[in-house]
């Protein structure tokens, strides 16, 4: 496995760690320990996400053309804090989480780091996301890789060949899914240079059996997106596809998976 090629201090996340350091003849990333009072994965993610804010970040939104089925989604640009775009940093193409945008916190710190570092970052808001527009029936869902396909394509037409400037993509949870799924399916075609999937899934069909998520944080997720993208932006469209039965378990849904059965497959 790729995993398997990394030094093991950078892959494995322990409580013990494995002793030495710079006082027993070890190295110092041996005594890197996971934090004692963070027992799981969940509360690693979670607790420091909710007692740590990120700075505020200013975007300037244009608009990419999606000649498949004549959509627009929306680039949202960060410029650096010179407000110049400099040629010689790479520029990054960020994809949000499945109910987010380019105000999530996890989105504006990674942009707020890298324009500090004179990048140029361009947040891709998945279709209906931040209340835009979707004027047709292909509303999002993340199997979807042309969007990634067609914004990528122009932001490629922008690098400087001079200074051999590179367009790495980056993916978070959703947007990490479908950056890996567009860098897969595009093969030779892909317009990035690079691709960073964070916190995303190969196969999410283990999902399905995924039952402490199913518990524990997707009802948050499922009531989010059933709120506000499915009944709160396109409730009309949801139920003149679907039958009065998938309807009903959609709104039933308590989880993720079960959205995805009862009304993403079966609208689409």
């Amino acid at each position: 496995k790729i995993v398997k090629g990394w030094p093991e201090t950078y892959r494995v996340y322990t409580t013990f760690g494995s002793g030495g350091g710079s006082g027993g003849g070890g190295s110092a990333a041996n005594d890197v320990k996971a934090t004692p009072w963070l027992p799981t994965g969940d509360s690693k993610t979670g607790i420091p996400f909710l007692l740590n804010s990120a700075p505020d970040v200013t975007y300037r939104r244009v608009w990419a053309h999606n000649e498949e089925d004549d959509e627009h989604v929306a680039l949202d640009i960060a410029f650096p804090s010179d407000r110049y775009h400099n040629t010689d940093k790479p520029l990054y193409m960020i994809l949000h989480g499945l109910n987010g945008g380019s105000s999530e916190e996890y989105v504006r710190e990674f942009v707020w780091r890298r324009i500090n570092e004179g990048s140029t970052c361009v947040v891709m808001v998945a279709r209906g996301l931040m209340d835009t527009p979707v004027l047709g029936w292909n509303v999002f869902h993340g199997a979807r890789t042309s969007d990634v396909h067609v914004a990528s394509g122009l932001l490629r037409k922008t690098l400087s060949k001079d200074q051999n400037q590179m367009l790495a993509g980056v993916g978070f949870s959703m947007g990490a899914i479908v950056l890996a799924n567009y860098v897969a399916r595009s093969g030779t075609d892909c317009n990035l240079d690079a691709a960073m999937a964070v916190s995303g899934g190969l196969d999410m069909r283990e999902q399905i059996n995924f039952f402490r998520s199913q518990r524990l944080w997707q009802p948050m997720l499922a009531k989010e997106l059933r709120d506000t993208f499915i009944v709160g932006k396109f409730d009309a469209r949801y139920r003149h596809r679907l039958t009065e039965e998938d309807y009903l378990e959609l709104m039933r849904s308590a989880h993720i998976s079960e959205i995805d059965r009862h009304g993403v497959v079966t609208y689409n």
